[in-house]
């Protein structure tokens, strides 16, 4: 073997490894490329599934604000129901200290009622007239019931 052979042989050799090289080099840019391609479809993928939620998040979101101020408007009608039977308890109350007042004058006017006895209570039902529970002053005939002296048309 001479060594323009040898010569021949080492540049054949040379030629194959770069042409394997340029090959090789090809095929991992094609892959790379295709690689990047992929990311840039699962990427766009990935945008179009978050503009989705995004509608469905705006929606969610519409839907816990209008959840929020119907709370508030229950709450406020609450306030304002809680208000009126305040407002008509105070009424009640006012009611009944008027009757309550309207039956101790009564009482104090009615010479069968002893407003000044332990057990006087103006709340009390006065059915027939005569109030319940109450003292009921025995009238003694010899005497004037409103002054309580003695009668002096009566003989003995």
């Amino acid at each position: 073997m001479n060594t323009t052979v040898l010569i021949l042989l080492i540049v054949v050799a040379i030629a194959l490894i770069a042409i394997i090289a340029f090959v090789a080099i090809r095929a991992s840019g094609r892959k790379k490329q295709e690689r990047l391609e992929a990311d840039r479809a699962r990427a766009q993928e990935l945008r179009t599934d978050a503009a989705t939620q995004g509608a469905t998040v705006q929606d969610s979101d519409l839907q816990a604000r209008q959840a929020a101020l119907e709370a508030d408007r229950v709450r406020l009608e609450a306030e304002k129901a809680k208000a009126r039977a305040l407002e008509a308890q105070q009424g009640a109350q006012v009611e009944q200290a008027r009757q309550e007042d309207r039956l101790r004058e009564a009482d104090r006017l009615d010479p069968d009622v002893d407003t000044g006895a332990d057990d006087y209570d103006p709340s009390l039902a006065h059915p027939n007239g005569v109030p319940e529970n109450r003292s009921v002053p025995i009238v003694d005939p010899t005497r004037d019931p409103s002054t309580g002296q003695p009668r002096s048309d009566t003989t003995p």
